[in-house]
């Protein structure tokens, strides 16, 4: 049976050296606020999934939802910066979910006023 400790001893076999780095830097040639949402999502990467500190961990969760926020070109330019080979395909499936999103909340809307 797998142990969590089996499971993060074969994860390790597929991390890229020096990946994390390249992409912070790849984020730092960004416009700050750009910059700021993806270093958000980085730093979950580095440090594990949950901050110590709960001010720190709140504002970091803060900076991931604010995706949302970004304009089509400021997220297409995110992406791209976090997944350069596949930035097309996470856009498009971005805007499925938040189509899919837009649709159940439409659904919600209409069975509530029935």
């Amino acid at each position: 049976m797998l142990t969590p400790e089996g499971a993060k001893r074969a994860l390790e076999t597929f991390k890229v050296q020096g990946e994390a780095d390249e992409l912070e830097q790849r984020l730092h040639n960004e416009p700050a606020e750009i910059a700021a949402i993806g270093l958000a999502f980085l730093q979950g990467t580095r440090d594990g999934f949950r901050e110590a500190n709960v001010d720190a961990e709140h504002q970091r969760l803060q900076l991931r939802c604010s995706i949302d926020s970004l304009d089509a070109g400021a997220r297409a330019r995110l992406l791209q910066a976090l997944f350069p080979p596949i930035a097309k395909a996470v856009e498009a499936s971005w805007e499925m979910q938040c189509s899919i999103n837009r649709d159940e909340r439409l659904t919600q809307t209409d069975v509530q006023q029935s």
